[in-house]
């Protein structure tokens, strides 16, 4: 599911949150993996803006790449084979 959030007086991790408990409610399965662009995490977790890489949010394994939107979520749940 892609979802957008541009509301800057939200931390990041609350950001994953919301999306995260959305995710659950519309597809009745607990997301696992969120992709999101690094201007998007910020500096939310002690990152500085760039690079990639994985971070964990509660049970949500947010992988930082550039291939997504900055403000844009793309979560669901991995089969694990990435």
């Amino acid at each position: 599911m892609l979802w957008f959030d541009k509301d800057q007086s939200t931390s990041f991790p609350a950001k994953v949150k919301r999306v995260s408990e959305y995710y659950q409610k519309k597809y009745g399965k607990d997301p696992n993996v969120c992709f999101v662009h690094p201007a998007t995490v910020g500096d939310g977790l002690g990152r500085g803006v760039g690079g990639e890489g994985d971070i964990k949010v509660e049970d949500v394994r947010v992988q930082i790449t550039e291939r997504v939107l900055p403000h844009h979520f793309w979560i669901g749940v991995s089969n694990g084979k990435t």
